[in-house]
């Protein structure tokens, strides 16, 4: 896996870019990457804010896909 945002990789990233504010309701953004199902696609937030210790929790929290297929039996 490539951790690595800058480098070229086949898969798709969706990215944000802006201010982390209530207001842009990243949290909806999160919360719906998550719940689609999104396969290799990665999710890339850039930006600062008010909300940007939040977001980050909110993020730490989600499971990961490996973690998921182990809830899986």
């Amino acid at each position: 896996m490539n951790d690595d945002p800058g480098k070229a990789t086949n898969r798709t990233v969706v990215t944000f870019a802006g201010e982390l504010t209530a207001r842009k309701n990243v949290g909806l953004l999160l919360d719906a990457f998550a719940g689609i199902g999104t396969g290799e696609a990665r999710l890339l937030v850039v930006g600062a804010g008010p909300e940007l210790h939040a977001l980050r929790a909110r993020a730490a929290a989600r499971p990961t896909p490996e973690e998921l297929a182990e809830r899986i039996k």
